[in-house]
Order: C-alpha cells, then structure tokens, then sequence
C-alpha cells in the first residue's frame, strides 16, 4: 500500500492513539503532530525519479545496548540498503510503498504512527524540515570546503 494511502485511509485520532503508546513523551508534541498530518493530508503524491528508494520498512528490533524493542523506519533503496526518511519531503514519501510485510506484522495503524513519528523527527511542517536540511546541507558543504 501506498504510504499516501495509508494516510486518507486511517483517521488521526487512531493513530495518535498508538503514537503516544510507543512514544509516551510526544503526547505534549499533539499540536505538531496534528498540524503535520494536516498538511500531508493537503498533498498530492510526487515521486523523484532521481530517489533511490524503493519502499518504505518498518521492522521491529531489539536495541544491542539496552535490550530494548524499538522500530525501525527507513527506505530502503537499490544501492543503498537503508535511507533515513526525516529530510525527505513529505509529498515524495507519499509516492512510495509501505512493505506489505511489515504492515501485516506491525498491523497498518501501528506501522502507521512510526512512520509518523519518523517523518516529524526534524520538525512538523515541510517548511521545518526544508530549512533543517538546508543548514545541514551547509554543514556538508562547509566540511567538504575545509578538507580540499
């Protein structure tokens, strides 16, 4: 299923609901996130054909350091076997699959509100993020100017 999908297909008091089980510490982060879905709600799918990624995963996992399950949510792409999904521009997420599996492991709302959560990580509007990934953007450039 699309990720675009999944967005008109759940409503966002479900999904908030299995959020702040799986991330207590956003419930004073509500508005964000009810102003993020929102604005996803108003966008139309619109894939990069330049993007490596394939689909979207969300696989469950047992931290190595402190033993803890936690979910993990990254694209997966052609060449590069995972893409962190915080910078990338809501709209493009939109245009991708969710793995079938994952949602049928973690079932679709649950898959759902960590793909949320994940997507929000840098701030709660596309705006937010643009501007974060542009100031990291610079700091790449920044370090690849002092090392020549």
């Amino acid at each position: 299923m699309k990720l675009g999908d999944m967005f008109h297909s759940y409503s966002f008091d479900a999904v908030w609901a299995r959020l702040v089980k799986h991330y207590p510490d956003m419930e004073y982060s509500k508005q964000g996130f009810v102003d993020a879905w929102d604005e996803i709600q108003t966008l139309k799918p619109k894939a990069d054909p330049k993007s490596d990624i394939q689909e979207i995963r969300a696989r469950r996992f047992i931290d190595e350091w402190d033993k803890n399950p936690y979910v993990d949510v990254c694209g997966v792409g052609k060449t590069e076997p995972r893409w962190g999904l915080s910078i990338t521009d809501w709209a493009e997420l939109l245009s991708y699959e969710v793995n079938d599996g994952d949602i049928n492991r973690l079932g679709a709302i649950n898959t759902l509100s960590h793909i949320l959560w994940e997507i929000t990580w840098s701030g709660f509007s596309r705006k937010q993020i643009k501007k974060f990934a542009d100031g990291l953007n610079k700091q790449v450039e920044k370090v690849r100017k002092s090392r020549k």
